[in-house]
C-alpha cells in the first residue's frame, strides 16, 4: 500500500498534466493494490474522503515538499483516508448483513414461502 501511496504522490507532485492529475494518481493508485492483490479496493472509496478534506490533503503534500520530499506526511494522510474508507464500507456492509436479514425474517414471517408452495403443489 505504502508503493501505491508514493506513486500517488508521485504523479500529483510532478503534476505532468493540465487537468485530471488527481484522478490519475488515485487511478495509479488503485491500479497498484489490484495488481498487489488487494481486490477489496474495488469497493473501498478514497475519491469522497480526498475531496472532503482538500486542506489536508494539500497540507501533506506541503509538508512532504517542504521536508526535503519526506512522504512521511502524506502516506501517513492517505493511510488515515484509507482507514477511513475501509470503516464506511465496513459499517455500509454490518448495515446491509442487517437490512438481509430483517428481510428475510420479514418473508419467512409473512407465510409467503407457504403460498407459493401451496399454488405450486410443492412442500417449500
Amino acid at each position: 500500500m505504502i508503493k501505491g501511496i508514493a506513486l500517488h504522490f508521485a504523479l500529483g507532485y510532478e503534476h505532468p498534466f493540465r487537468d485530471g492529475n488527481g484522478r490519475v494518481a488515485r487511478a495509479l493508485f488503485y491500479w497498484f493494490m489490484f495488481k498487489n492483490d488487494f481486490s477489496a479496493f474495488r469497493y473501498i472509496a478514497i475519491s469522497v474522503l480526498l475531496r472532503n478534506a482538500p486542506v489536508k490533503y494539500g497540507r501533506s503534500y506541503l509538508n512532504s515538499e517542504a521536508d526535503d520530499l519526506d512522504l512521511t506526511y502524506f502516506i501517513d494522510f492517505q493511510c488515515w483516508v484509507v482507514l477511513r474508507a475501509v470503516s464506511s464500507f465496513t459499517e455500509a456492509y454490518r448495515k446491509s448483513l442487517v437490512n438481509a436479514e430483517s428481510f428475510d425474517r420479514w418473508l419467512s414471517e409473512s407465510g409467503f414461502f407457504e403460498r407459493v408452495g401451496a399454488a405450486e403443489g410443492c412442500d417449500l
